[in-house]
């Protein structure tokens, strides 16, 4: 199969659905041929990536991860060619970026009817496109499970555990920001002092950081800022 594209972001362009359709299209291909296909894949992406600018790139990087967010928001399926692909195609350009010298910091700000979303969904998505995925409200809940608390049980307690859950939080940003690595960082309660750490960027060099607060629909916006050597206009 010719992975080749003509934008970088056509690989996960949610416009086009594209995470769905290309899914479908290595879902055809047979189980044992699959891991010849991620190589192309990543092959493809990789040489879009050196095509690019580093301005270029970052525009990229900012569309590309809220991309993956409106996708993660309207796949309601899961299977092993959906996560091959995510994590071929988002794993390839995100080691790009990283060889650039950039980082992705993504700060959702977003309400939910349940808990499902955060808890159980986004951080196999985030975490198998290679965006290590921090949310307070997933942490409060794993505890509560940890320690036996009845599922039914987990929103009427999260007061009791949100506040550690959120020193927690803060600690992970800066083990990432330590290592370099991607982020997402998704709330859902809209304390400000929950999003300081991982808006705070002054002084940390090469981060792109995409801040969502309206929910992901179409023609919703988000604000972009990056790196203030860049000369990029977020």
């Amino acid at each position: 199969m010719d992975w080749a594209l003509p934008d970088i972001n056509g690989y996960w362009d949610q416009r086009a659905q594209a995470i769905e359709r290309l899914s479908r299209e290595l879902k055809e291909v047979p189980p044992k041929s699959r891991a010849a296909q991620q190589s192309l894949i990543r092959a493809a992406v990789g040489r879009r990536i050196g095509a690019l600018t580093d301005q270029e790139l970052m525009k990229a990087a900012s569309v590309m991860a809220d991309d993956l967010y409106k996708a993660a928001g309207q796949i309601n399926f899961w299977d092993d060619a959906l996560e091959q692909y995510l994590s071929a195609s988002s794993g390839a350009f995100l080691a790009g970026v990283s060889a650039r010298g950039y980082v992705v910091n993504y700060v959702i700000d977003n309400r939910f009817e349940d808990l499902a979303g955060p808890v159980r969904w986004y951080p196999r998505w985030f975490t198998t496109a290679d965006l290590f995925y921090i949310c307070p409200q997933h942490l409060a809940c794993w505890t509560m499970k940890d320690e036996g608390r009845p599922e039914a049980e987990w929103q009427a307690l999260m007061p009791n555990y949100i506040e550690r859950a959120r020193d927690l939080t803060d600690a992970m940003v800066a083990r990432c920001r330590a290592e370099g690595r991607h982020f997402v960082f998704l709330a859902t309660d809209s304390n400000a002092e929950c999003f300081s750490s991982a808006m705070r960027t002054q002084g940390v060099p090469g981060v792109i950081r995409i801040f969502r607060r309206e929910a992901p629909s179409t023609g919703s916006k988000c604000v972009v800022t990056f790196p203030a050597a860049s000369r990029m206009i977020g």
